[in-house]
């Protein structure tokens, strides 16, 4: 049962939901109100909350866009540790309030507690994506450039987090699996099975059938390992984009890649500029170094991996593995395209990824991964 505490909270937030959908103008005074209730409840873990009339443009219900610093993204990826979402943007879609579709204010009230709480209450939304990206990486036989991400970085950063929103989204969800213990606990599940039949009844779930929630971000992972072979493409996709979608955060977030993508002209794709060659110069053998001391461990960890993988026993075992055999292959795919080495060097480091690659293989082809029934691993430290 929930405490007589957050009751009170959730009617505040109920009560200043009420006013939103009463008031003839959205203004910032009354989502500045339904952000405070949000913030009371979850940390202040909600920095905006938008309004979008959305009149011409499919239903999409609501927008839970995380907050992941750029610069993060990377390092997030590629460690073990657990990420917990701190900060997002809420964006209501007008339709939710639509007299057609007849949700009760406790009905939006529930789908914007489960929206919200499923995204920043725990570490699972990152972990599910990163499973999914080692994933995707082993089956297209690829890493995560390293390298690029000095240039690329928002591109990245924007699949993973568009990712992250439609992972934890009940209107992505298939149906039989949108309501959790989290909705139950909260007691919130007897209005959020109203509020989706209500939806699936009116024809607005229309994703409920259709695995959307990655194909974005293997969009994502193409553009971001070729950009120059994909770059003009994919500027028509997002443009595209931006006329389809009803979500202004969507569209700000597209346009922001867009501008991105413009700003990369193919000469800077085939070269650094003189500049930033005479800066990367003053440290390069430094890093190199440091590059090296890295990888050495990489050998013995090689070994230890393989011990593990010959003595599996769980899916979420195989997914942690899995992970960590995909970092060690970026790192050193970074190392063998970003350095010069002798032949001596790079058949020795080649080699080792190699090893790394028949590895993974060895993972994904394993009765236990194949037979994954969910991606939440508790990732412990990286070691």
């Amino acid at each position: 049962m929930i405490s007589e505490k957050l009751q009170n909270q959730i009617g505040d937030l109920r009560g200043s939901l009420l006013k939103l959908k009463m008031s003839h103008v959205k203004g910032n005074a009354v989502l500045n109100d339904v952000c405070a209730s949000l913030n009371a409840i979850f940390s202040d873990s909600v920095k905006q909350v938008i309004y979008t009339n959305n009149t011409d443009k499919m239903f999409y219900g609501m927008v839970v866009m995380p907050i992941i610093p750029g610069k993060d993204i990377i390092n997030i990826l590629m460690n073990n540790e657990q990420y917990i979402i701190t900060q997002v943007y809420l964006e209501l879609d007008s339709k939710l309030f639509d007299e057609m579709l007849d949700l009760s204010i406790d009905e939006v009230t529930a789908l914007v507690l489960r929206e919200v709480g499923h995204m920043v209450s725990d570490a699972s939304p990152m972990q599910r994506v990163k499973a999914d990206i080692d994933d995707y990486l082993y089956k297209e036989n690829t890493t995560i450039k390293i390298s690029d991400c000095v240039h690329y970085i928002e591109l990245l950063s924007f699949g993973v987090r568009d990712a992250i929103r439609k992972t934890i989204s009940i209107f992505e969800a298939e149906k039989g699996s949108q309501i959790d213990q989290f909705d139950i606990d909260c007691e919130i599940d007897s209005d959020l099975r109203c509020a989706m039949n209500k939806i699936d009844n009116n024809g607005y779930n229309y994703n409920s059938d259709i695995d959307n929630k990655l194909i974005f971000l293997s969009w994502v992972l193409r553009l971001y390992c070729n950009v120059l072979k994909y770059r003009i493409q994919s500027l028509h996709t997002l443009k595209k984009g931006i006329e389809l979608t009803g979500s202004e955060l969507e569209k700000k977030e597209m346009k922001n890649i867009i501008i991105r993508l413009e700003r990369i002209d193919d000469d800077s794709l085939l070269t650094e500029s003189s500049f930033l060659d005479s800066i990367a110069q003053t440290f390069k053998d430094n890093s190199k170094k440091m590059k090296i001391q890295g990888i050495q461990r990489y050998e013995d960890d090689f070994y230890q991996l393989q011990f593990e993988v010959n003595n599996l026993e769980t899916s979420d075992d195989a997914i942690l593995i899995l992970h960590s055999i995909n970092s060690r292959m970026s790192v050193l795919d970074d190392f063998l395209t970003s350095e010069e080495l002798d032949k001596k060097s790079y058949d020795k480091w080649n080699a080792l990824k190699t090893k790394y690659n028949e590895l993974r293989n060895s993972v994904s082809k394993n009765k236990v991964y194949q037979n994954k029934t969910r991606l939440y691993v508790n990732y412990g430290a990286d070691d």
